[in-house]
């Protein structure tokens, strides 16, 4: 259910002010091209709702704690796994990014429903596996701990196979998707679970190093990627929304099919609930940790 009410951006809006705000959207960057993408989206976006709130608003593509801290936050993309673990308290989801490529639901085009994705569990091209259980004590490589398309879906797939409390002989921590399909393509690691968005924009841009992956499983479906605001933003949700699927609409169309974005759903805290979920019973089956 995208939110599919117009604006009209010569019409009636706030009494001009001297606020600066500052939107960040760094998680599905792969390129300076995918950059440029999303700068089409927000040019569009200002337009629409932003030059009618704010004095200036930039665009940023920081994944730090500083974008979601920063006092001119108007929202900021960020993975599930922090929002539920760390944000919670402070900041509240508006929207979800919903992206037309395999691994993903079409979510807003069904009634009550809001868009979804996974991860692909990969492993190399020659390697003699071919089933998650078959990699137990070899090398695992992960982005982050914090990351759920990264670690928490894998660490709940894992602790699902019923064995001991670790797993893999050794792990890789990368500090990124591409990395992780780096360090697997090359040998450096065995196994990895890399979100699908970033999968088919990585495939895009580099083939070759794809051609020497296969996947090997797909792991539970949950909510995408939030853009999240502070609880005490007086920021209107709603519009907001409505707003940035009028901006997916009007964007150069190169750019949109670059991103395979196909507009926003609007989202809540309870629409993560099962991102926690799978980290709860992960720790109820005796596996904490991804390790």
């Amino acid at each position: 259910m995208f939110c599919s009410k117009q604006l009209n951006p010569t019409g009636p809006s706030l009494v001009k002010n001297t606020k600066h705000g500052v939107i960040h959207a760094g998680m599905y960057v792969a390129s300076a091209a995918h950059k440029a993408a999303w700068q089409s989206w927000f040019s569009k976006l200002s337009g629409l709702y932003l030059n009618q709130h704010y004095a200036t608003v930039e665009l940023g593509f920081s994944e730090d704690d500083l974008a979601y801290t920063n006092p001119n936050l108007v929202t900021a993309q960020t993975c599930g796994y922090p929002l539920v673990t760390r944000w919670a308290k402070t900041h509240e989801p508006i929207a979800v990014a919903v992206f037309d490529v395999p691994g993903c639901t079409s979510g807003p085009r069904q009634i009550n429903e809001v868009g979804q994705y996974s991860s692909w569990f990969i492993t190399r091209a020659d390697h003699p596996a071919n089933l998650l259980q078959q990699f137990r004590d070899t090398r695992v490589a992960l982005n982050s701990d914090s990351s759920n398309s990264g670690m928490n879906v894998l660490r709940y797939a894992i602790s699902q196979l019923a064995l001991t409390e670790s797993f893999f002989s050794d792990r890789l921590l990368t500090g990124g998707h591409k990395q992780s399909m780096s360090a697997v393509a090359e040998g450096r690691a065995d196994l990895a679970a890399i979100d699908v968005v970033t999968y088919a924009l990585i495939n895009e841009l580099e083939p070759e190093m794809c051609r020497q992956l296969k996947i090997i499983g797909q792991s539970e479906l949950t909510t995408g990627l939030p853009f999240i605001c502070a609880k005490h933003s007086d920021l209107n949700h709603h519009e907001l929304c409505i707003a940035m699927n009028q901006a997916v609409e009007q964007m150069d169309p190169k750019a949109r099919k670059l991103l395979h974005l196909n507009g926003f759903s609007p989202v809540s805290i309870r629409d993560y609930a099962k991102i926690k979920q799978l980290e709860n019973d992960a720790v109820a089956a005796g596996y904490p940790t991804l390790k």
